[in-house]
């Protein structure tokens, strides 16, 4: 699942950055069209990386609550992350709220523009906060966080990448966190494993490509 997940960033988060050029913007503002069918394009590529992290946001999980591989202590441990890397994260709710709203209530659009604020310049694919504040869905955590952004477009790629780095973060260290446990109790199963999973090239290890080169 890892794997799936981070293909679906990078498709995502590839085309994004094409279209942070402020040339391209600046076409699009002097009136030179985009077709429709690239908006609803990065529409597409959001849902698939979300609906994949969702994934493996539960396959984690499954790994958290196994008491085998996380005794008590070690799960205060994942809990205090938690808490600090993830809950107290708002971009994350932000993120899983917008695909909330996508899912069951109604597909949001972006738009290509661009802002300055305090000399710094943010351009490409966003969201109208006006037009998410609009959602019933949105959370109170949510709309706070997005009223706080004063320029009113709420930027896709700088969400997306921190919303990636704080989640595989966490999500890597609970994968290693387990691994480790296991190998460590159960030596002969993981000889025995790696013996026959030779035959086809060894195991597929968990994939945090971006996290890792960043």
């Amino acid at each position: 699942m890892s794997h799936v997940n981070e293909i679906n960033y990078q498709k995502l988060t590839t085309t994004l950055h094409k279209y942070e050029s402020f040339d391209i913007v600046y076409r699009h503002l002097i009136g030179e069209k985009v077709p429709k069918d690239q908006f609803i394009m990065i529409t597409g590529l959001f849902i698939n990386y979300i609906a994949s992290a969702i994934s493996l946001r539960d396959s984690t999980r499954n790994i958290y609550n196994n008491k085998k591989l996380f005794p008590e202590k070690l799960k205060q441990l994942a809990e205090s992350k938690l808490h600090k890397e993830i809950i107290a994260n708002t971009n994350i709710k932000l993120v899983e709220d917008i695909r909330n709203i996508i899912t069951h209530q109604s597909l949001i659009v972006p738009v290509l523009s661009f802002a300055v604020t305090e000399g710094r310049t943010e351009s490409g694919y966003s969201y109208m906060t006006k037009q998410l504040l609009n959602y019933k869905r949105l959370t109170a955590t949510s709309r706070e966080h997005l009223l706080q952004i004063k320029h009113g477009n709420l930027y896709l790629k700088p969400l997306i990448d921190d919303y990636h780095q704080a989640t595989a973060s966490y999500q890597n260290w609970l994968i290693c966190e387990s691994l480790e446990k296991h190998k460590c109790e159960y030596p002969i199963y993981w000889t025995v494993r790696n013996q026959i999973s030779s035959e086809w090239d060894g195991d597929l290890e968990p994939s945090f490509i971006s996290l890792l080169s960043n």
